[in-house]
């Protein structure tokens, strides 16, 4: 299976809220690009700059948007992420994190090194 040739669908957990609004934008929007895992990605970075900007004066300014970040703490994004907590001039946490995909057979999984792992076992859906 490739996934540059988008035969499957993005990592995402199965029925959730979050994920349902990704498949039903892909559906309206997305005709002609790739489901794949950098899409999935890229969707969950856009939900995070829509919390983080939720807030913003006008004029949007660097300051408010970085004001927005810091004041996410423990949020998923609906199930999107693990996790995500940001404080004021700290970097961010790293933890481990990897995907175990099924689809009739195990396809693989990409773990990383941190001492507080997290992972989820997902099902691949069309």
């Amino acid at each position: 299976m490739d996934a540059g040739r988008g035969e499957h669908v993005p990592v995402l957990p199965d029925r959730t809220p979050a994920s349902d609004d990704f498949q039903r934008a892909m559906r309206e929007y997305g005709a002609g690009f790739t489901k794949e895992i950098g899409a999935a990605q890229a969707w969950a970075a856009g939900k995070l700059f829509e919390k983080a900007a939720a807030r913003l004066p006008e004029p949007p300014t660097k300051e408010a948007l970085l004001l927005g970040l810091w004041s996410i703490k423990n949020e998923t994004l609906g199930g999107l992420t693990q996790p995500l907590t940001f404080n004021e001039n700290q970097p961010a946490t790293i933890r481990a994190c990897w995907f175990t995909v099924w689809r009739g057979r195990a396809l693989g999984s990409a773990p990383t090194t941190s001492n507080s792992p997290v992972g989820s076992t997902l099902t691949l859906r069309s």
